[in-house]
């Protein structure tokens, strides 16, 4: 039996909350655009809350398909935060398929993380286990460059959004 955490717990019981009010945010009709990026916004929330509860070497082994997918979710944050925004605040938002550009962090980071994400099951179990190149992973360049790229998309997205 696994040892659950007190903080497992508590992300577990926020997740399930983001999931219902998901689930009633797609149900009302108001403010239907906006609803529908924040019920967006709140399952991948969810779902990252879950990952980060859960990160321990333990649950990985056990899912190696979710290793690494929280390297990538947060950059979905800044672009649905900004839709959502943009759909609250502006009269008339832009059209949604004109605001595909926000999510090319995402795309980028995607395409960086592909060939880890190809590896099947043992392999992933593999590097996993080997806890000096796990560390070098979670800790190398690709750690420096979501975190750079976020930095200089989020603030691109921010002038743009102000108009400077």
């Amino acid at each position: 039996m696994h040892n659950i955490q007190l903080v497992q717990i508590l992300y577990s019981a926020a997740s399930i909350q983001g999931l219902f009010l998901s689930f009633l945010l797609l149900r009302t009709k108001v403010n239907q655009p906006a609803n529908r990026i924040l019920a967006i916004l709140l399952v991948i929330l969810s779902f990252h809350l879950v990952l980060v509860g859960f990160d321990n070497r333990e649950f990985f082994l056990a899912y190696p398909h979710l290793s690494r997918v929280s390297w990538i979710i947060g950059s979905l944050y800044w672009p649905l935060i900004f839709l959502f925004v943009q759909y609250i605040t502006q009269t008339q938002p832009d059209k949604i398929w004109k605001s595909f550009w926000l999510f090319i962090p995402f795309l980028i980071l995607t395409v960086i993380v592909l060939p880890y994400y190809a590896l099947d099951a043992e392999e992933k179990r593999a590097l996993l286990t080997d806890f000096e190149e796990a560390s070098l992973e979670d800790f190398g360049w690709v750690n420096q460059a979501v975190s750079l790229l976020h930095i200089v998309f989020q603030t691109f997205i921010l002038m743009y959004y102000l108009r400077f």
